[in-house]
């Protein structure tokens, strides 16, 4: 498989476009970062210069508020009574002070000093006087509370029936504080004009809670979710929860106060044409995978598909399948390669049926050789037969014997048949052991068993009777019992549908231990004695019409005999046919 023409032109393929794919990814990447890095440093300086310009407010404010601390009327307004001339004077001068300073603070809403014994408050603001002192009012004890602690320079965040607000208070002493009044509205406003893009917005942070915004991505604030591993110091990338929206969010502390201030910017208004990148860059695997489809069908037609039918071609000729052609169109090159290998199969096939033909001519002069070889045994023992009878002047014998002769010879005679069927030649052995049964009517006796369905299968010539022969030459000399021998054919146990198993059984002496050792051992075979030229010859003519499937086998018979056992593939006269045909058109 490693070695697959297929899997290195895929591993081809991918060595080429993974990496092209990755630095692709890596390209997109790289440039939404660098686009990031700068949009927050922008927003960043523009952020930077805003907290520092409200800082240096409140640091202002802080300043005035603690100068007032020396202040003459702040100090003794304390000592008048509530109603006197001397209080109000002192509160209208106090007034005016208030009134000159806010105006240097746009962003601060209101300056005012609070006289915890009267509960009155002397307030200077921007904006209604009549809602500012009711806010302030509202919120008088969380203010109080914050005066009386240590000074520090931070502004405290309070939140308000309307909203959040910032503010200080200072003590200037147990019953006078002056401090300022700072809502986040007006902290935020100069923000209100900033371009953000679409769904962008500003946002005030007190610690993690949002205390005021702008734009609708602020209203989502509470909704978003930091990205793991898109935090740095310079911005972090949130998702909202809601839509799945991606939003860069820049941050920048207060110095005056636990504020931070905070910009929000879409994702898509800060790419803007770079998701339509990152859209390419996510369909690059299913480009890539149309591309390499593509790509196989091109090599499967022109390349892959004619090189498997080459290489499938050969394998059919290992094969035998001499009659394989391949198709002669395609590109020039596969087109000499398929009509070149056509031209050797043609030529290989001729070869071979050449071969084929003369091997069946040898094959056919040894089968007839073999098959003549028997006759001059059994012509020895017929004469010596008729010898004996017409010495004997059994007349009727020998007539008897006579007609038996001639359809012995006629059966002999047809050399040009390769194959009987095993009706007939046991027939023939009928014949064979008639004429022998004439010589010995008393001693000798036999019995032919076949089966109605083996009658018509087909085997060489001449199979049987050589075992026959040597039953009687060695197991019938010096007999004073009858001798008898049973032929017998049935099928196989072992496999009844394809073999069929003749038996040769006597009860004469059977066979030495040494002797049938080397018959079993098939010693006749290497032989080139003449001593078991019968049992070599029907073992060599099975063996090259049949195959090797063919088996002799020998044993004793209980309590005294000999047994020979052939078996033989099962070959009707159909079936013949049907393999002749069959090895013609393989080339076999």
């Amino acid at each position: 498989m490693l070695q697959s023409v297929k899997l290195r032109i895929l591993a081809g393929f991918l060595l080429v476009t993974i990496p092209l794919a990755i630095f692709l990814y890596y390209s997109n990447y790289y440039a939404i970062n660098i686009v990031r890095d700068q949009i927050s440093k922008n927003h960043s300086n523009l952020l930077d210069l805003y907290t520092k310009n409200t800082d240096n407010v409140l640091y202002q404010t802080n300043l005035f508020l603690y100068g007032m601390l020396n202040d003459q009327d702040v100090s003794i307004i304390n000592a008048y009574v509530s109603d006197s001339n001397e209080y109000m004077l002192t509160k209208l001068r106090i007034i005016n002070k208030l009134n000159i300073t806010i105006g240097y603070y746009e962003m601060v809403d209101s300056i005012f000093v609070y006289l915890r014994k009267n509960n009155d408050l002397i307030l200077s603001t921007q904006k209604n006087t009549y809602q500012e002192r009711e806010v302030i009012y509202d919120n008088i004890d969380t203010l109080l509370t914050s005066a009386e602690e240590p000074p520090d320079k931070e502004w405290r965040v309070v939140e308000t029936a309307d909203g959040y607000a910032m503010y200080k208070m200072i003590a200037v002493n147990a019953n006078v504080f002056i401090g300022s009044w700072i809502s986040v509205e007006n902290l935020m406003e100069p923000i209100s004009n900033w371009e953000l893009g679409e769904d962008g917005g500003v946002m005030l942070l007190s610690g993690d809670q949002s205390i005021g915004g702008i734009g609708s991505s602020a209203d989502r604030y509470s909704m978003m979710d930091v990205k793991e591993g898109e935090a740095n110091k310079d911005y972090r990338i949130v998702t909202d929860r809601d839509n799945g929206s991606d939003y860069l969010i820049v941050e920048e502390q207060s110095l005056m106060a636990n504020i931070k201030y905070a910009i929000i910017v879409a994702e898509k208004s800060i790419l803007r044409n770079l998701p339509y990148f990152q859209q390419f860059i996510y369909m690059i695997p299913l480009v890539v995978v149309i591309i390499l489809v593509l790509y196989f069908v091109f090599l499967q037609r022109t390349l892959i598909k004619p090189l498997f039918e080459l290489v499938r071609g050969m394998r059919r000729i290992g094969q035998g399948r001499l009659d394989v052609r391949l198709h002669e169109g395609g590109t020039g090159e596969f087109r000499f390669l398929n009509t070149t290998f056509n031209e050797m199969a043609r030529e290989i096939e001729h070869l071979k049926i050449n071969v084929y033909e003369e091997k069946l001519k040898v094959q056919d002069a040894e089968f007839k050789h073999l098959q003549v070889q028997i006759n001059p045994h059994f012509y020895m023992n017929t004469l010596n037969i008729i010898y004996n009878l017409a010495a004997l002047k059994d007349f009727k014998s020998v007539q008897k014997m006579s007609l038996h002769l001639a359809d012995y010879f006629r059966f002999i005679i047809r050399t040009n048949r390769t194959k009987v069927t095993l009706e007939e030649e046991l027939q023939h052995i009928k014949n064979y052991l008639e004429i022998q049964h004439l010589r010995y009517p008393d001693l000798l006796l036999y019995n032919l068993e076949i089966s109605k369905e083996l009658q018509g299968v087909l085997i060489p010539p001449l199979i049987v009777q050589p075992f026959v022969e040597n039953s009687i030459i060695h197991g019938f000399q010096n007999r004073r019992e009858p001798f008898v021998i049973h032929v017998q054919a049935t099928q196989d146990e072992a496999d009844s549908d394809h073999v069929m198993k003749v038996t040769i059984q006597d009860n004469g002496k059977g066979f030495a231990d040494e002797l049938m050792a080397r018959l079993n051992a098939k010693e006749y075979v290497e032989s080139n004695s003449d001593e078991h030229v019968g049992i070599w010859n029907v073992w060599r003519r099975l063996r090259m019409d049949m195959g090797d499937e063919v088996q002799i086998s020998f044993a004793n018979a209980e309590p005294h005999g000999a047994i020979v056992t052939i078996r033989i593939p099962l070959l009707t006269e159909r079936s013949e046919v049907k393999a002749d045909v069959q090895a013609l058109g393989s080339g076999r």
